[in-house]
């Protein structure tokens, strides 16, 4: 039988864990996270992190309480199979489980597991009842409703294995930005953490930039190459490397920056490590069209729905792919 957890336990169980969150974080796990996916950094794990720290904050929990009558009523059981491309990136598709009352059964990604089962072990700290909600499956049994997030391939095989239960299967998508002679430096620099923060490779990394008349491109070169070393991960590098050298050989043309190459396209791209499209635009209103063609594949348009530098700061409101979870999983129960 699933233990009852109140609201008011809930909500205090969720501010602690958000305190600890932002005081402990063991270089054992840190490195055994890294071990496990050597794509990840101590710097991308503490973003992480500290990011989902400011959902656990009062005005967070307050806004949400404000508008959700949380948790709902009968309790299903939720399978989660989540990425492993950027830590902790399938923590918000549990907690939201977790939040409308309902079980979590997690496939973690592999490449993240560690990090998913250490903040859980946190959590139960606060609340031990909350190891009755969450338990973790390398096979994950037929759940009441699928919760997904992978590649395109993988949704597709998705679809077919779980073609009897109702879901929420997530493919790939990009991010865009917008650049407009109107941007600062500073707005500049905070859009180099939109595009190389986890090496460019989550959805809502920027990977495609639309350029207006009037932009200055040399400024913005300068800016890109200001970044701290310090904060990419060697594999990234070298994988900007190898690239430059590919592009030199093909005779391709690009613009050359130390950390990140920039490829005139004709159209989006779901992106490269290392590599952002660019498309030159004549006004805002051709920037919204080409937008407009691909609004099924963007996650977000830095500079228009998405503030610069906070790409990889979506709030506890803020859904992937635009699909609110929590209403989901409310009529769910």
């Amino acid at each position: 039988m699933t233990i009852a957890i109140s609201r008011h336990k809930l909500i205090q169980s969720l501010l602690a864990l958000g305190r600890s969150l932002k005081e402990e974080l063991p270089p054992r796990v840190v490195q055994a996270a890294i071990d496990a996916n050597p794509w990840f950094t101590p710097y991308y794990i503490r973003r992480s992190i500290d990011a989902i720290s400011t959902w656990l904050e009062p005005a967070s929990l307050q806004q949400l309480w404000a508008n959700y009558p949380l948790p709902a009523g009968n309790t299903r059981k939720v399978g989660i199979i989540a990425a492993g491309n950027v830590p902790l990136v399938g923590f918000h598709d549990l907690l939201v489980t977790i939040l409308c009352g309902h079980i979590a059964l997690v496939k973690p990604s592999h490449q993240d597991e560690v990090l998913m089962k250490w903040v859980v072990q946190l959590w139960k700290k606060h609340l031990p009842e909350i190891g009755e909600r969450i338990h973790f499956f390398k096979q994950l049994p037929t759940p009441d409703y699928l919760i997904a997030t992978g590649s395109n391939n993988t949704a597709r095989y998705l679809r077919a294995d779980f073609v009897q239960v109702p879901h929420l299967i997530r493919k790939n998508r990009f991010s865009v930005a917008l650049l407009h002679p109107g941007l600062s430096d500073e707005q500049l620099h905070r859009l180099s953490d939109d595009i190389f923060l986890y090496n460019g490779l989550g959805c809502r990394n920027v990977s495609n930039v639309l350029v207006l008349p009037g932009f200055d491109m040399e400024n913005w070169k300068y800016i890109l190459s200001e970044y701290p070393r310090t904060r990419l991960n060697p594999y990234y590098l070298k994988k900007v490397a190898l690239e430059r050298v590919r592009l030199q050989m093909l005779e391709a043309d690009f613009i050359d920056t130390p950390y990140v190459l920039i490829k005139p396209a004709n159209a989006f791209d779901f992106g490269q490590m290392g590599v952002l499209s660019l498309q030159w635009v004549e006004s805002h209103k051709q920037a919204q069209h080409l937008l407009t063609t691909v609004a099924s594949e963007v996650q977000c348009v830095v500079g228009q729905d998405t503030p610069v530098g906070q790409a990889q700061c979506p709030g506890l409101l803020t859904f992937a792919d635009e699909v609110n979870t929590l209403e989901i999983l409310m009529r769910l129960a």
